[in-house]
């Protein structure tokens, strides 16, 4: 349960070398309740430059932090949030850990 407040939310991904693409899309759904606040977002992470350069921080696995929206919680509020990928391909490999925080 939050106390009431504003809030800064970061994506955290980390992903590996079998990941096949430059970039990476994602929803981000979140709802809180009791206070009935809802939200979708979209995220696209450049996880490669031109040239195939990794932009992400690491040796064998890359770690990349989105800057999500902020958000307004009520006292008492539980807040659900739901990730997944809007790409073609089905399962996406190369993506090892998905983390959210909430500050």
């Amino acid at each position: 349960m939050a106390h009431a407040g504003h809030y800064s939310e970061t994506l955290g991904l980390r992903i590996n070398g079998n990941y096949p693409f430059m970039q990476l899309t994602l929803i981000v759904s979140q709802q809180a309740q009791p206070s009935g606040f809802e939200r979708t977002d979209t995220v696209t992470a450049n996880l490669t430059d031109e040239d195939g350069t990794i932009l992400g921080e690491g040796i064998n696995h890359y770690l990349y932090n989105l800057p999500l929206s902020d958000v307004e919680l009520q006292e008492g509020d539980t807040l659900s949030v739901c990730v997944h990928h809007d790409m073609l391909r089905n399962p996406l490999p190369g993506i090892s850990d998905i983390g959210f925080t909430l500050k």
